[in-house]
């Protein structure tokens, strides 16, 4: 460029300019397909039960140290986006996994949870029916 009349001065611009641009595009498509494939992970990871346990073992592992702890693995669960199947799974793993023992159950909205497993250990009831509370209970009590 010197050689067909460019100044130090412009040549020096151009590059600058140059590199400007170059290093603005490479940021902007590295956040953008980085972004994106991080994004992606994060959803992969929080709608796998993989990706759940990890964070539940996490979780337990933090706060089971607490002697007061009560687990109840959701409000509503049976409202919520895994299957009753998944959440037979989070309550073995708690279950056999905390190392202190501490009371276990599961909170409802509209599908009762199975009290009679054996990795449950109390009740959580929501019913609006008060004679069926007393029949739970009863249940409950029959399988200790």
């Amino acid at each position: 460029m010197r050689s067909v009349g460019m100044s130090k001065k412009q040549l020096s611009s151009m590059i600058r300019y140059e590199s400007l641009i170059v290093v603005s595009i490479g940021l902007f498509l590295s956040l953008a397909i980085g972004g994106g494939i991080g994004y992606v992970i994060c959803i992969f990871l929080k709608s796998s039960l993989m990706g759940y346990l990890n964070y539940l073992g996490y979780a337990m592992r933090r706060l089971s140290v607490f002697p007061n702890l009560r687990w109840s693995l959701a409000n509503e669960y049976d409202i919520i986006k895994y299957r009753k199947e998944d959440w037979e799974y989070f309550e073995v793993y708690l279950h056999r996994q905390d190392a202190f023992g501490h009371l276990l159950s599961n909170h409802n909205m509209i599908k009762q949870w199975d009290f009679a497993n054996r990795d449950t250990t109390h009740i959580c009831l929501q019913i609006k029916n008060v004679d069926e509370i007393s029949r739970k209970i009863a249940e409950f009590q029959n399988r200790l």
